[in-house]
Formats: C-alpha cells, structure tokens, sequence
C-alpha cells in the first residue's frame, strides 16, 4: 500500500477548501491548510507536503508569485505545485508554466478530474523526492 501522501491546500474561499480537503481525505491523503500566501509559506516549510494545491488569487499576494517564490526555496523546490483556479486563459496558463507549476486544474471539475490530477501528479518524480 502506498503511503499516505500530505497535500497542502491553499485557498480563501472557505466552502471550496471544505469540499478540497474532504476529496482528499476520500482519496486516501492527508492535507494541511492555508487561506493566504504568507501562512501557505509557513505550513510548507514545517510540513513538507508532498503536492501543493493552490488557487490563482489569494487575498494577500497572486498564485503565480507564491508558487515561484516557493519554488526557489532549496526545501520546497521539487513540490509539485497544482493550480486549481477559475481563471482559464492562455495568458493564465503560461504565468503558472512559468512560475512552476506542475499542471492547472480548472473550476468547476468533476471529481474523477481532481482524482486523476492528484494521482498524476503524486506518482510523479518530483513528488516522490
């Protein structure tokens, strides 16, 4: 059996997050939270989570920025960062390509999507560093 993976979620809207973090759980995952970029920083840091879930705006900073900010910390590098966002134009998608992200998952998406996502990108290279 594969070990239980730690998938941060990053987001402000409080019923998405609930939804988020129960999907998770039903697929067999642990998560941590955050609302904003400054305490998606801090949990990150002290819980090493094998996958970051994030949305593209967040109430204190943008995902694009954070994402990038987190990918330059030596520890947090190889962290597959997934957006899952509302914002769905080309110009959207290459900002996450070149912030870092390891893939976009747009709002509203089915739960076999979701699933399929988060199995995607935990089963790859980076997520298992």
């Amino acid at each position: 059996m594969q070990p239980k993976a730690i998938v941060l979620v990053v987001e402000d809207e409080p019923q998405l997050l609930q939804v988020l973090c129960l999907a998770i759980k039903q697929l067999g995952h642990d998560f941590r939270t955050a609302a904003d970029g400054a305490t998606a920083v801090c949990v990150a840091r002290k819980t090493e989570p094998n996958l970051i879930l994030m949305d593209v705006d967040l109430p204190d900073c943008s995902g694009f920025n954070l994402c990038w900010a987190l990918k330059q910390s030596p520890e947090l590098a190889s962290v597959p960062v997934v957006f899952c966002t509302g914002r769905d134009t080309p110009e959207d998608r290459r900002a996450a390509i070149r912030a870092g992200a390891a893939d976009y998952l747009v709002k509203p998406f089915s739960l076999s999507e979701f699933a399929e996502c988060l199995r995607r990108n935990l089963s790859s290279p980076q997520a298992q560093a």
